[in-house]
Parts: C-alpha cells; sequence; structure tokens
C-alpha cells in the first residue's frame, strides 16, 4: 500500500514540473532587470582671467610709546619738587626739569675749584706778559670774561708748541679738564625731558633720599607711537617701509594715518610671522590702544583670484585638462575670507570650483551640467 502511494507522489510531481517548464518555454519576452543610474556629480568651474590686483592688508597691534626711558638716579642727594611735581601722569615738555636733586654742596665745590682756577690764571699773566707777549692779550681777555657761576669757556688756542708746553708745566689743562668733569657731573643733579612726555611710573616722592644708581620711574613721549604688528610671509613681500597704513579703532570714531617705519628680516619663531612696525604722530593717543591696520597694495604682477574652497593642501587645486582632473600646485599671494590672490594660472585654464572626495589625478569629468559656470 505504501509503494502505491509513493509512485503516485512521484508522478504527480513529475507532471507539474512538466507543465511549468512548458509554460515558460511559451513566454515571448524574458524578464528586464532594471539598469543603475551612473555616478553623476555637479562640478562646477571657472575660466581663469589673470589681472593686476588692487587689495587691502589688514593687519592688527597695540600702539606703544616710540620713546619709552627708564629713569636712573646717577647722583645722590634729596630730591625737591619743582614746577611740576614727579609723580604719575604729570606731563613734561622737551627740555623741562623732571626731577631735580638738591646739589647745593656738589655746586659749592665746584665753585671752589673755579676760583682757585681762575687765581691760577691771575697768576699766569705776568709771566705770559714777560716770555709770550703776543699770547697774553687773548689769556688776559680770558681771565676777564671769566665767570664762576657759568661754565668754562673753551681755553684759548696756543701759537706754538713752546706756549703750549709752557701752559702745560703750570697745570692749567689737568686743572681746566678736573673742572670740566665736575660740571658734568653737577648737571647730573637735574633730570631733563628729552622729549615731551608723561611719567607713567614713579617710585620717588619730593624730599626722600635717592642714591645713586637708583630707579626712580618711566617717562614715554605722548605723541609719537609705534604699533608692531604681524604679517604672513606671502603680505611682507608686497610691503615697503613709507608705505601709508591707514588706522582704525573700533572706539574711536576717527582714522588715523601712519606709515610702515621697519620690516624685521628674520621670522618671529612663535607665530612664525614676520613683524611689521608702523609709525604713528599724534596728541590724542595714549599707550597700549589696539589698531587694526589697512595697507592697500597693488600687486606688481597679474594674479589670480580664485575661491578659497577651490585651493587644497594650502596651494593646489583641480584643473579641467581635455576633460580630466589635473592637480597643480600655485603660489599663494594673498588670503582673504572667501578669496585668495595666486600665481600660477594661465589665461584660459578651468578651474573646478567645488571639488570633492570623488576628485582624482587623471580621472575623466562627468557634470552633469555641462555647460561652465564662472565665478568671481
Amino acid at each position: 500500500m505504501s509503494k502505491k502511494i509513493g509512485l503516485v507522489v512521484a508522478l504527480i510531481i513529475i507532471v507539474f514540473g512538466f507543465f511549468v517548464s512548458n509554460l515558460l518555454s511559451h513566454q515571448k519576452d524574458p524578464v528586464k532587470r532594471m539598469p543603475s543610474k551612473p555616478n553623476v556629480s555637479n562640478y562646477k568651474f571657472q575660466t581663469i582671467k589673470n589681472k593686476v590686483e588692487n587689495f587691502d592688508i589688514k593687519l592688527s597691534g597695540n600702539l606703544k610709546s616710540y620713546n619709552e626711558l627708564t629713569l636712573f638716579t646717577e647722583v645722590t642727594g634729596v630730591a625737591k619738587t619743582g614746577k611740576v611735581e614727579f609723580r604719575e601722569g604729570a606731563k613734561f615738555k622737551k627740555g623741562s626739569v623732571l626731577l631735580k636733586i638738591d646739589d647745593t654742596e656738589y655746586k659749592n665745590s665746584v665753585y671752589a675749584q673755579k676760583s682757585l682756577f681762575m687765581n691760577k690764571l691771575t697768576l699766569l699773566i705776568p709771566d705770559l706778559k714777560l716770555d709770550f707777549p703776543s699770547s697774553a692779550k687773548k689769556w688776559q681777555n680770558y681771565l676777564n670774561n671769566f665767570d664762576i657761576e657759568k661754565k668754562l669757556m673753551p681755553l684759548p688756542k696756543v701759537s706754538d708748541e713752546k706756549e703750549k708746553y709752557y701752559i702745560t708745566s703750570k697745570n692749567i689743562y689737568n686743572q681746566y679738564y678736573s673742572i670740566k668733569s665736575m660740571e658734568t657731573r653737577l648737571a647730573k643733579y637735574k633730570i631733563i625731558a628729552p622729549f615731551d612726555g608723561v611719567i607713567t611710573s614713579s617710585m620717588i616722592k619730593p624730599g626722600t633720599l635717592v642714591r645713586a644708581g637708583q630707579q626712580i620711574g618711566v617717562f614715554k613721549n605722548t605723541g609719537l607711537f609705534e604699533m608692531t604688528a604681524f604679517a604672513n610671509i606671502e603680505e611682507v613681500q608686497m610691503l615697503n617701509i613709507g608705505m601709508p597704513v591707514k588706522l582704525v579703532n573700533s572706539d574711536i570714531n576717527e582714522e588715523f594715518i601712519g606709515e610702515i617705519s621697519r620690516i624685521n628680516q628674520s621670522l618671529d619663531k612663535a607665530s612664525q610671522k614676520v613683524k611689521v612696525y608702523i609709525l604713528l604722530e599724534n596728541n590724542k593717543l595714549i599707550d597700549g590702544l589696539y589698531f587694526n591696520a589697512i595697507i592697500g597694495v597693488r600687486t606688481k604682477n597679474a594674479l589670480s583670484k580664485i575661491p578659497s574652497e577651490a585651493v587644497f593642501n594650502s596651494g593646489s587645486v583641480w584643473l579641467n585638462v581635455n576633460g580630466k582632473f589635473i592637480s597643480q600646485r600655485l603660489r599663494v599671494v594673498h588670503r582673504e575670507d572667501e578669496f585668495v590672490y595666486v600665481e600660477g594660472l594661465k589665461n584660459g585654464q578651468n578651474l573646478l570650483l567645488n571639488p570633492d572626495k570623488n576628485v582624482e589625478e587623471g580621472k575623466i569629468i562627468t557634470i552633469n551640467n555641462p555647460q561652465k559656470k564662472g565665478k568671481k
């Protein structure tokens, strides 16, 4: 019984298979597969047009007084109050006394030495009239104009070697230069302002005793400033000493004009940039102000202005050369937020504006819109 059932099942399977095979063989068209879509990118290109460019180089930095002196005393004595007290914020004109130290004692010593010198000259005149009558008159005139309270006048010029040796033997030259040295030291009891400025730091008060070598304060000019800015190597090559510079501060509703005074010839290790020094003369400004500097330049050679996004590896771009991607290395002259100015491209070359990860050297270019779209 079980064998009969097995034969019946096998027969059914054979008949069903024959039926399916016969059905498929009568179909007119085979089953079609859907073709895959090609990989298409929306590449945009710019036709290069080189030209001489005008643009602004923007730098920044803080103003610093061009002249800044740390003041020290060279003599010992009591500090005295002048017309303007030596205190922070006190302003002084060029040539005025910043600080005076009591010189009464030393001044009297100088006067005493001048009195002795005058006495020696008085004794010299009679001898000169006997031995050098032609020279006696000029020494007599020197003695007549001698004033103890004034600086020593230059000694009369000798007429010959004999007169020179005679004056030397009387110890005139030795005493003269000793007094001149004392006069130089006496002048150090007054500290004179070498320029218009202000005391920005004071370490003494009037009436206090100061000693030789003691630091007493800091004196800065008020009208001449210098700003130190940092420029890229590419930018420095377009800058020259004497170039005008526009200086702008967001808190001051006024523009100031300075000029490039110095350009360092070495690279700053910390910033990897070059220091540019800008000189500015103005009495309205103060030390420490922050400024943005704008320097207008005109390139000597024709450059290409291209979008920043077209540049990769800090100076390379992709070009469409005969329908293939070809990379080219360029020299970046100047960078802005959205554009860079470069050398190395030729007029008429097609620059890829929107490179992506699929761009490869020598790869055939397939674009969705074959019409080139320029971008400036």
